[in-house]
């Protein structure tokens, strides 16, 4: 299929653009743009797997782990937040999303995330919990421990 193409594609730069080709150049333009197809397949494949290692750990038993993010829109100032709840097994225990209208900034959309997903693990009866989200600062400001 790639010769088919890279042919397609060399006929019609010959015609609309007047460039011409060998029969060498063709080939190496095939052998080149499998090889980059290969090796971005691999890394593709490599990564992917490194990934998901690092996407979600579960956490001790008894353990409830709720991860945790906010949509900002800024133009309608929404933020849509969504907290996933597993436990120690991987299984879902609860998920909830929520709305909040008038947010000033993303700040305080990711920190409205948080909050709600404290509230809505607090009402499942949990103790024990593990929050996860990708806000740095509003996980920096929790762990100060003080009032911002």
């Amino acid at each position: 299929m790639l010769s088919i193409w890279s042919l397609w594609y060399r006929r019609n730069k010959l015609i609309h653009e007047g460039v011409k080709f060998s029969l060498q150049e063709l080939l190496g333009f095939i052998k080149g743009y499998e090889q980059e197809l290969r090796l971005i397949q691999e890394n593709h494949c490599l990564s992917s797997r490194s990934m998901i290692k690092e996407i979600w750990r579960p956490p001790d038993t008894e353990v409830i782990k709720i991860n945790v993010d906010a949509t900002f829109q800024s133009l309608v100032r929404l933020d849509i937040t969504a907290a996933l709840a597993k436990d120690s097994t991987g299984e879902i225990v609860g998920a909830e999303t929520y709305l909040f209208t008038d947010v000033v900034n993303a700040f305080v959309a990711e920190t409205r995330a948080c909050v709600r997903a404290l509230i809505f693990v607090g009402a499942m009866g949990s103790r024990q919990l593990i929050v996860e989200g990708d806000s740095l600062t509003v996980i920096k400001n929790i762990k100060k421990n003080e009032k911002d």
